[in-house]
This record gives C-alpha cells, sequence and structure tokens, in this order.
C-alpha cells in the first residue's frame, strides 16, 4: 500500500482503464507462435501432398486451410481483446477500491518528511483539521499527535495514544516516513466496561461482635443488630452491593470491579465509621474485610477472599 501511495491521486482523480496493451506474458506468446507455426508446416504439406494427388484436391484443401486460418486469426484477436479488457478494468476496479479505501476509511495515514514535519494526511484525519484555526501541514509530528515522538529513541514500537478523546494503535513504516493510525475507541471502551463488570465476592465480618453484645438483653441486641443492619443497608446501596447475612456475625458481598474501585478510592472508609458510628453509642465495632476478583469461578473467588479476610485477622483486625 505504501508504494501505492507514492503514484495515487488523492483529489478525486481516479485511474482510467488502459487500452491497446496486451497483458499476455511473453512466455505464453511464445507458446502459441509455435503452437501457430508447427500447425501451418501441417497445413502446407498437406495441401503439397493434395496436389501432387490432384489439383482440384489440392485448390480444396488450400481453400479450407486459408478460412479455418482466417476465421481462428479473428477469434484469436476478438478474444483477446476482450481478454485485455476484462483484465484492464479488473485492475482499475482494484486499484479505485483502494482509493476509495484510503480515502473513506476510518484509519488515519500520516506522510511525513526527514524533518518529522507532516507532508500529507488522509481524509480521515482532516476531519479533524477543520476545527482547528492553524492547518496541521507543515507542523512536527509530535506537536501534532501528543505522545507521538517518533524522533525520540524511546518511541516504542506499536504503541497506542489518545488524540482528540479518541484512541488510536500507532504503527509507524520508518522505510516510507508513513503513520498509521487505528481507531480503537470501541475496543478500549468495551474492554473496560468488562474490567468495570467483572464480578468481586467479599467477607465483611464484625470483629468483636460476641465481646460488644455480651451482657446485652434481648431488646438491647435487637436494638444494636437493627442499628448494624440499617447502617450496612445504607451503605450497600450508595454502592451497589449485595449482601447477605451468614452467620451473626458474618456477611456475603457480592459487587462488581467498577464498585470496588469506589471502595478503593475512598479507603474502605467503612472501617472507620462504623467503627465511630458504634463507639457513640458506646458499643465500639470493629470490622475486616476480604474481597477478591479475577477469571476463576464464584467458589474459587470466595475461597480467596476468606484467605484475605483471615489475613486481616491475624493482623488485628479492623482493617479491609
Amino acid at each position: 500500500m505504501v508504494e501505492y501511495m507514492k503514484h495515487i491521486k488523492f483529489k478525486g482523480e481516479l485511474m482510467k482503464p488502459s487500452n491497446g496493451k496486451r497483458i499476455f506474458p511473453q512466455p505464453a506468446l511464445k507458446s502459441v507462435r509455435n503452437l501457430v507455426g508447427l500447425m501451418l508446416l501441417i497445413q502446407v504439406a498437406i495441401v503439397i501432398i493434395g496436389f501432387l494427388s490432384s489439383v482440384w484436391l489440392g485448390l480444396v484443401l488450400l481453400l479450407m486451410f486459408v478460412s479455418l486460418d482466417f476465421l481462428a486469426l479473428r477469434f484469436y484477436r476478438q478474444t483477446g481483446e476482450n481478454l485485455d479488457q476484462y483484465i484492464s478494468n479488473l485492475s482499475y476496479q482494484i486499484k479505485r477500491g483502494e482509493q476509495e479505501a484510503i480515502i473513506k476509511l476510518p484509519v488515519g495515514i500520516i506522510i511525513y518528511n526527514d524533518n518529522y514535519e507532516i507532508e500529507w494526511l488522509s481524509p480521515y484525519l482532516q476531519t479533524f483539521q477543520k476545527n482547528t484555526e492553524e492547518s496541521m501541514i507543515g507542523q512536527k509530528v509530535y506537536n501534532v499527535f501528543e505522545g507521538l515522538d517518533i524522533e525520540g529513541e524511546a518511541f516504542l514500537e506499536d504503541p497506542q495514544i489518545e488524540w482528540n478523546n479518541k484512541h488510536y494503535k500507532v504503527r509507524v513504516e520508518r522505510n516510507y516516513n508513513v503513520i498509521y493510525l487505528e481507531n480503537i475507541t470501541n475496543y478500549m471502551e468495551a474492554k473496560l466496561e468488562m474490567d468495570d463488570s467483572r464480578s468481586v465476592v467479599g467477607w465483611l465480618f464484625l470483629d468483636n461482635y460476641d465481646e460488644v453484645t455480651n451482657g446485652l438483653d434481648d431488646r438491647a441486641l435487637s436494638n444494636f443488630n437493627s442499628l448494624i443492619t440499617t447502617y450496612l443497608s445504607n451503605w450497600t446501596r450508595q454502592h451497589n452491593i449485595y449482601y447477605k447475612r451468614i452467620e451473626n456475625d458474618k456477611y456475603l458481598l457480592l459487587l462488581r470491579h467498577k464498585e470496588l474501585g469506589r471502595l478503593e478510592e475512598e479507603k474502605f472508609n467503612i472501617v472507620n465509621n462504623i467503627r465511630e458510628y458504634t463507639s457513640k453509642r458506646n458499643l465500639p465495632l470493629t470490622i475486616s474485610m476480604g474481597l477478591s476478583y479475577g477469571e476463576g469461578s464464584f467458589v474459587e473467588l470466595a475461597n480467596h477472599a476468606q484467605k484475605d479476610l483471615d489475613l486481616a485477622l491475624g493482623r488485628g483486625g479492623d482493617q479491609a
């Protein structure tokens, strides 16, 4: 494609089919000529034998072979012209398809000179130029496309850049001074959405539940459990987390990786918040959490989360 681009005109002028040129390869022509020569020698020999036998027989054979040769020559020329025209039209359609692909496909192509200055942009990239007051032609590549410093030695082959709020995979053909930009925005968005949708399994454990509730009467215990349930319900609803109480002091958590990112940004402040919340009621409760995500089954994720919870409890609890 690169070699072809050196000869193509990008101002709407397309190549036209060539006329009058035979496209038969030389070896094929030589073989055909040899075959025709052999057939002519055979015909001459037959005509001579015919004249030796009878003049009338020789004349009939001569007229017959001349007529057949004339028809064969005419058929050969007509077939050759049709074949040449077909090949010429097919070549034209292929070349035109290549030009249309370069002009219309959403693929960015940049041609630069030895000073890394932009000399030509594909129409796909030129559409972005309308939104800028200054032309991109003549500017340094890295000044227009941030992160595309092909002049530097640290430049990585086949990198990815973000330009005009879109993600592109870059391919550089240094031998031809050409850069290809493949729009992978949809792929990146799909990948991000898939990462955000990964399942996370977790355990939330009330570290000192038995110690705090020891000595409480039934009414006080019920009020304390209601207090904890209300707090956890509000917290899980705000973070789109499903929770289920498995034991008196243990909860199962199901959430998406995106919500786990929110918890990490908040530094799992529920650990501190619930301690402060319960301390105001003279029942200081601490919690520990273990969370796991990955490509495994829910059983495997739950086992990994349990190991993380055991690790947190082994460090004294009150942490995630």
